[in-house]
């Protein structure tokens, strides 16, 4: 009972704290995480018949988790996880120093499944990856073959990044702690008669997580401006301004079918109407930091510059610039995927314009 009690006041905390309002990575989102890596249990205290110390010392070992979990605003998320490690015993540790080439036929392999309620902050993504901290609490199925058997209260850390390699699925490496109350030990065929040894395992595994839901569908191209013949008055009006827009995929320089389209017609509009002046802005959403952005954003006007020169506009009345991820068509906060900031916007000004 005292330890259900713990849980659940711990429990009660996590959830308080993931239900603060704010927007996350992929908020809204239930996930799976999947994990598998290698397992490294600390020495386990024993006392023998004479009072003398002993560690029971134990081998790497593989270990996995599975769980189930949902993303909450502000970049918090929570799950319930299934864990399991298993370690072989390796050789014993004597009260002089120095360890026994086996374990002497002591039964001592280690075995555990854990079930956490786990708590996680993903960080702002930096250079691609998803950075991230979380702790858990829970219970804990803990075994040494015949020297204990028990259901200990137990709690971990984790800290690890994560690679979005589509907008479902990341992978990442990470590293966790788990820790338990003590274990009280068996007498057993050794004459190592008692002992409370905590059980502490450090694990390093690769994940790979999968978040539910659909991309968001791109907004409609945007309609070109019509062309507005000047008045036939003396003198004679200036060309209008005219703007256009073209869009990009994400991280992507490259232009699109329809993107071609666009810059074709700005194209016919600034050979029917002579222009003096074509500005050519690229941007960004704000994914990424923000030199990487500015780059991004003056290699999108750049492409665009060169396809006007392809379709018949002069050279030397374009000048194409970035603004990285400023001057945002849609505001978001930082890392927000926004298809309709991704654009180069052509604003073609003819003479008195």
């Amino acid at each position: 009972m005292r330890i259900v009690q713990k849980a659940a006041g711990v429990i009660c905390g996590a959830v308080l704290g993931v239900a603060m309002p704010a927007a996350a990575q992929d908020p809204g989102r239930p996930y799976i995480n999947l994990g598998v890596g290698a397992s490294f249990l600390q020495s386990l205290d024993v006392r023998g018949a004479g009072g003398s110390e002993f560690k029971l010392n134990e081998n790497p070992g593989p270990m996995g988790i599975a769980a189930l979990g949902y993303n909450f605003p502000y970049n918090w998320r929570g799950e319930v996880e299934y864990g399991y490690r298993h370690n072989d015993a390796k050789n014993i540790t004597l009260p002089s120093g120095a360890n026994t080439p086996t374990a002497l036929g002591l039964k001592a392999n280690a075995m555990a499944q854990s079930f956490m309620a786990n708590g996680y902050y993903d960080f702002m993504p930096l250079a691609g990856f998803i950075h991230h901290v979380g702790a858990g609490v829970g219970a804990a199925n803990v075994k040494i073959n015949n020297i204990g058997h028990q259901w200990p209260f137990a709690w971990q850390a984790m800290a690890g990044a994560e690679y979005p390699v589509s907008y479902n699925a990341k992978i990442g490496l990470e590293y966790r702690f788990l820790g338990t109350e003590e274990l009280n030990l068996k007498p057993n065929v050794a004459s190592l008669v008692s002992g409370h040894a905590n059980y502490y395992d450090h694990a390093v595994l690769v994940n790979f997580r999968w978040s539910f839901g659909a991309p968001p569908a791109p907004p409609p191209p945007p309609q070109p401006a019509a062309v507005v013949a000047p008045r036939p008055a003396p003198p004679p009006a200036p060309p209008p301004t005219r703007e256009f827009t073209v869009y990009f995929d994400f991280n992507s320089v490259t232009l699109t079918s329809e993107a071609r389209t666009i810059v074709q017609q700005a194209a016919a509009a600034a050979r029917s109407a002579p222009m003096t002046h074509i500005t050519v802005t690229g941007h960004t959403d704000t994914v990424g930091s923000a030199e990487v952005n500015q780059r991004l954003s003056e290699r999108r006007a750049a492409v665009v510059r060169d396809e006007l020169i392809k379709n018949g506009v002069p050279a030397d009345v374009i000048v194409a610039r970035g603004v990285g991820k400023n001057e945002l068509a849609v505001p978001t906060a930082e890392g927000v995927k926004e298809p309709r900031n991704r654009r180069s916007v052509v604003v073609e000004a003819g003479a008195g314009s």
